[in-house]
């Protein structure tokens, strides 16, 4: 004890010394006023004061997020808690939103669990940001364990706002705004383009065909398509508040519709939240409650596909055809480039509607017997209807760019799930003991089908534009259905002591059992505990009283994660629809589809966590830091299975992933005064994911149609590790390409000056995919945020920066506009390429025929993908009470903001800021490739608040 008294003293006394004697300056009426209340935070199922925490938990106010326009909440968090990354698909309005608590644990689904006020879900979508109170993140197994197998990737729990006691107030919010798009990509204009495309020709000594080549002489009208099909879009949120109560019942009605544009023409969102609580006190020991929730979203989409979608499409197409041809009134074919005009693209798109309906109920009862005790029971059900249609009319531009038969595509799936928990908590305070106790069962199950039809010969009159009204062959029409199940039991307890908040120690246990397994291995144990030290209570520290808090906090524990395994993966599946000839008679049949694996197990994670919080000067400064070891183990992944199988592989417990790292936030506020206020924090994540084991064939990813698979996952590596080619410049004059030999031979045989030179990894004198070796990784080295805020005599300002550093993206669209044959449209940098009378460039020449494959996927794809964005920047007026109060009102304040300002990058793309969606799905193995992805726009906003 006596060398750590000396540590503590010798470390914290020079560090603080005038901080201190600066805050022992305030008079004894500040100290007074200031007096630090009583902060708790939740713990599973219960909720515990903050003092005694001791696992990591972080926390956030629904005051400290609401400035970023956005119907999502989890959006809101971008940026703002040491630990959590929040990543969007893309810019698209209505896209998901991905959050990802210490990393990526597996190669199945990371996604964290939400509890809101109790209820426990896979998705928030259904609540309004301005109808959350606050939220906190539980990130270690420590606490995250009372959840069991939904927790393996974290929680967040979120408190609602609900009535409250007193008059009816009303608190109605709005903010109107527009916004656009930050940034094109640079391609060539009509003459720039003929340019490379006459040069590419020239190096290989052809003549391209005269009908092109007559196009090329005579490029004078240039036509700029990421104008064509972008807009100046805007955005819209009201939002309404009525609510009130009495001692014993306490009620709240809320309403909001938020409308958004996208920036890219024919996407959109609309939807619409109304929401009801009420709470009642029926006696001294009985009482309970319920909330309704009801979500409307109605979405317009744009495709993202590789071929399909109108941005690629704007990117690559060549500039020299017309958006419609003036002889015909046509759209304008891009018979140079060979891709699809973007605004006929873009204007199919309208025909894309995603329509969905939520509705989510929940209702609470609660029991105290006894003064120590708490018995409830919380019960909810979540019910979600959707609607997806597609129509595509019949065109005809040109031979490759025409559709002669429309259809109608449909898919209609509804599901519905209920979470049962019942649980009683033991709370005792007697001297300078606290001892805490839950104990509780909880019964949770879902269901989901879906069916989908597709029918040709439908009208284009929207009126008319049904499944009924078909007139194709019903032969050619096709229907298909998904439906599937799944149920968890679950039996869970959980044991606290503090001793004079000096002290503490947190036990759990949970036992989960799973109808995704099969019965011999259905049933998982899953402990947990952790543990903490308050040495800011010693009495060693006396001297050192600017000290709030001084803990030390260390956890271990193990959750297994359900969400890696499908419904029915332990079994063996068939489908019918395989129609079988017997004796010239076609009889229906059913084939297996997916293998099962009755061997199979729960994934588990174990994280171990040690942490330390400090608190200052009554609180007004706070820091905290983590550092975390998190090993995935019995990691599913799907086996490989030989074509001729005929089927998909068996899922099996093959693999492990570790993800270590290290977290730290820090935070200060002024001291309540008449003038100025003042509030700053900040935030610092450094993750380091290595998959330690994955089977003996590594799992490929990042399929792109003619260039193959992007990604690789295999042991020593970080999960879809990007996999290619090494390349070493280009060959700046032919004795270069000549002199690459192995064995007297020529390893790039058909390269000539100013092809790319690809490195011969393993030395056989050849370049193939065995010389494929590790090319960047998408996952960020570290992430980090910075909030600050001043308060002036009504006036408010508020900045918000966020960063990711040292990610890799694959810029997909390279394979298109850095292509060596120029048929597609090129950036300007491919201006500077290699010619005779340039031959010191870096870029690669111009040939028509590319008999080097320059295109190959290589390092050539793979930028630096860092970033550091202006996330937000808000100017506010508060109107003083002493205006507004003859009106009855509480508060009216006025506001101006933008929203993703500017982003500092050296990425080349639309945005930096890419997720895992691609062409084939979204797919962890699919994170920080972009294809076209939809950027993220910029907004500027004006807003009002008022309560009365």
């Amino acid at each position: 004890m006596k060398y750590i008294k000396l540590l503590f003293i010798s470390t914290f006394s020079l560090l603080f010394e005038q901080g201190y004697a600066q805050d022992t300056t305030r008079t004894q009426n500040e100290d007074t006023v200031n007096l630090p209340e009583v902060e708790i935070v939740g713990l599973g199922y219960g909720q515990i004061e903050r003092i005694e925490q001791s696992s990591s938990i972080s926390s956030i106010k629904a005051e400290e997020m609401t400035n970023v326009a956005s119907p999502s909440i989890t959006q809101l968090l971008q940026g703002r808690l040491a630990g959590v990354q929040v990543i969007a698909e893309s810019g698209q309005p209505g896209t998901a939103i991905r959050v990802r608590i210490r990393g990526i644990g597996t190669v199945n689904n990371s996604d964290p669990l939400y509890v809101v006020d109790g209820f426990q879900t896979s998705d928030i979508s259904y609540l309004s940001p301005q109808e959350v109170e606050n939220i906190e993140i539980l990130k270690d197994a420590s606490v995250t364990a009372i959840y069991g197998s939904r927790g393996a990737n974290g929680v967040v729990l979120v408190t609602t706002k609900r009535g409250q006691e007193g008059k009816v107030k009303v608190n109605f919010e709005t903010y109107q705004g527009v916004s656009k798009m930050w940034r094109t990509i640079p391609v060539t204009n009509a003459s720039e383009y003929a340019t490379l495309r006459k040069q590419a020709f020239a190096n290989d000594n052809t003549s391209p065909d005269p009908s092109i080549g007559y196009k090329l002489n005579s490029a004078n009208q240039s036509t700029d398509w990421q104008k064509e099909i972008t807009r100046t879009a805007t955005i819209a949120n009201y939002h309404l508040n009525i609510n009130g109560g009495t001692k014993t019942s306490q009620w709240s009605l809320a309403g909001t519709l938020y409308d958004q544009q996208g920036t890219i023409k024919n996407s959109s969102v609309k939807k619409y939240f109304l929401r009801l609580t009420n709470d009642y006190t029926f006696n001294t020991w009985l009482k309970g409650g319920l909330s309704a929730n009801f979500t409307r979203s109605d979405q317009n989409y744009n495709n993202a596909n590789e071929w399909t979608g109108s941005l690629n499409n704007a990117v690559i197409t060549d500039p020299l055809t017309p958006v419609r041809d003036p002889q015909t009134d046509n759209w304008g074919y891009a018979s140079l480039s060979t891709s699809f005009n973007p605004a006929r693209v873009n204007d199919l798109q309208k025909n894309n509607k995603r329509s969905s309906k939520l509705f989510v109920t929940t209702a609470h009862l609660e029991v105290n017997p006894l003064k120590n005790i708490k018995i409830k029971s919380i019960i909810g059900t979540k019910y979600a209807a959707d609607l997806n249609s597609q129509y595509v009319p019949t065109w005809n531009v040109g031979p490759w760019e025409q559709n002669n038969t429309s259809y109608l595509f449909e898919t209609r799936g509804q599901s519905f799930s209920y979470n049962w928990s019942n649980y009683a908590n033991f709370d005792k305070h007697f001297g300078k003991h606290h001892i805490g106790g839950t104990i509780g069962a909880e019964w949770q199950a879902s269901n989901y089908n879906s069916t989908s039809v597709s029918v040709t010969n439908v009208p284009e009159n929207e009126s008319e534009r049904y499944i009924s009204a078909s007139l194709g062959n019903p032969a050619s029409n096709t229907i298909g259905s998904e439906q599937g199940a799944n149920a968890l039991s679950s039996y869970f307890a959980q044991g606290s002591y503090s001793y004079d908040s000096r002290y503490m120690i947190l036990a759990t246990v949970r036992r989960d059992g799973s109808s995704k397994f099969a019965p011999q291995y259905r049933w998982g144990t899953f402990p947990a505990f952790s543990v903490g030290w308050n040495v800011a209570n010693e009495s060693f520290m006396n001297n050192y009283s600017f000290f709030s808090l001084l803990k030390i906090r260390a956890g271990w524990g193990k959750v297994g994660n359900q969400n890696s395994v499908s419904d029915y993966a332990a079994y063996t599946l068939i489908n019918g629809g395989n129609n079988y000839s017997f004796g010239g008679t076609q009889v229906a049949g059913f084939t297996i589809t997916d293998f099962g694996n009755p061997l199979l197990r729960w994934e588990k994670t174990e994280t171990k966590n040690i942490g330390i919080d400090l608190e200052f000067w009554n609180k007004r400064m706070a820091f905290s830091s983590d550092y975390f070891v998190r090993n995935t183990s019995d990691m599913i992944v799907p086996l490989t299975t030989p074509l001729y199988a005929g089927a998909n592989g068996a899922q099996s417990n093959i693999g492990s992933v570790q993800n270590k790292g290290f977290e730290m936030a820090l935070s200060f506020k002024s001291i309540k005064q008449t003038k100025w206020q003042y509030d700053f924090s900040a935030n610092f994540s450094a993750i380091r994911n290595n998959v330690t084991k994955v089977g003996d064939v590594p799992i490929k990813g990042g399929l792109l149609y003619s260039i193959g698979y992007m990604t690789q996952t295999d042991a020593g590596m970080p999960i879809g590790t990007f996999w290619g080619l090494k390349t070493d410049g280009i060959f700046h004059s032919q004795q270069e390409a000549d002199d690459y030999v192995h064995n007297g031979n020529k390893i790039q045989p058909s390269a000539k000056a100013g092809d790319v030179k690809f490195v011969d990894q393993n030395g056989d004198g050849q370049i193939d995919d065995k010389d494929y070796v590790n090319i960047g990784s998408p996952m960020p080295k570290f992430t980090f945020g910075f909030n600050s805020g001043v308060a002036f005599k009504g006036f408010d300002l508020h900045v918000y920066v966020m960063g990711v550093q040292g990610n890799k993206i694959v810029n997909g669209l390279n394979r298109f506009t850095q292509s060596s044959t120029g048929q597609f449209n090129s950036t300007t940098n491919r201006l500077d390429a290699w010619t005779p009378e340039n031959p010191n460039s870096n870029e690669p020449r111009m040939t028509a025929s590319d008999p080097n494959q320059n295109t190959r996927f290589s390092d050539r794809y793979v930028q630096d993908g860092s970033y550091v964005r202006i996330q937000n920047i808000t100017l506010g007026y508060s109107v003083p009470t002493s205006l507004i109060s003859k009106a009855r009102m509480l508060k009216l304040r006025f506001y101006i903001s933008a929203d993703n300002l500017y982003t500092f990058t050296k990425y080349k793309g639309f945005d930096p800021e890419i997720g895992q969606t691609v062409a084939n799905g979204s797919d962890p193995l699919n994170y920080g490739i972009d294809l076209g992805n939809y950027p993220l726009p910029r907004t500027y906003r004006a807003g009002m608040v008022l309560q009365f």
